[in-house]
């Protein structure tokens, strides 16, 4: 299966499904990062900042993808209200299919509980990765 998506500012890139779960077409060595969030949430627009830092001091080896989640507002709002708020100019993607990729990450580990933003995986050649985040 591919995936393409498109950031808020008009970027695209393609995942595909692989090992259980995804990479980055073109560079499947890239650890992806995958943040589900809300532009309303408080510790999602307090790490935001700390996640773009993270992101510019290891753009060779990882890339985040933001997904918009349990909310609906436009491209522009997210632009606005969010990256140029708390300097998250990483990928961020604002889709209806967001849900559905939730759901997807949460069935392939096997998550049975609600969702709650912020919400991270990450995955090395396509398999997801136990992870103890802090800052």
């Amino acid at each position: 299966d591919k995936i393409e998506l498109t950031s808020v500012v008009g970027s695209k890139i393609t995942l595909l499904r692989k090992n259980g779960g995804f990479v980055l077409e073109g560079d499947e060595s890239k650890i992806l990062i995958l943040d589900a969030f809300g532009t309303f949430c408080q510790p999602c627009q307090k790490e935001a900042p700390k996640l773009m830092d993270f992101q510019l001091k290891n753009d060779k080896d990882v890339l985040l993808i933001g997904f918009t989640y349990l909310e609906s507002v436009t491209d522009q709002y997210v632009i606005d209200n969010f990256s140029s708020k708390y300097n998250a100019y990483y990928f961020i993607v604002n889709s209806p299919d967001n849900d559905k990729m939730v759901n997807t990450i949460t069935k392939d580990i096997d998550y049975n509980k609600a969702v709650q933003v912020p919400f991270k995986v990450v995955l090395k050649n396509g398999v997801y990765q136990k992870v103890y985040w802090c800052y």
